[in-house]
């Protein structure tokens, strides 16, 4: 993962889901619109779903492997992830985690 020393990473994943057993998502960022009539404004709040929620995750690991996946097949992507605590259903911690060479 290009710009994140890989210890670091490591702790805020572990953070995140130590912390109140909150849950990551990962998402990676192009969104795909077919015969829409809205206008081309995006506040960053509609990004494409990169696999499944990882509900319940707690293994840094996973989720850095994850990244690394999404990363491989979308390179010129930015990959976010989102923790959310899955007791009060919000949103808590959001960050980049890859963003492409030439950005």
């Amino acid at each position: 993962m290009a710009g994140f020393p890989v210890t670091k990473t490591n702790y805020d994943i572990n953070s995140i889901a130590s912390n109140s057993e909150r849950v990551q998502c990962m998402q990676q960022g192009f969104v795909y619109r077919e015969n829409h009539r809205s206008p081309e404004y995006n506040d960053g709040r509609y990004w494409t779903m990169w696999k499944l929620p990882m509900i319940g995750c707690t293994d840094s690991a996973q989720v850095l492997k994850g990244v690394d996946e999404a990363v491989k097949a979308y390179p010129t992507a930015f990959v976010r992830i989102i923790g959310f605590d899955n007791v009060r259903q919000v949103q808590c911690i959001i960050f980049i985690a890859y963003k492409s060479p030439g950005y």
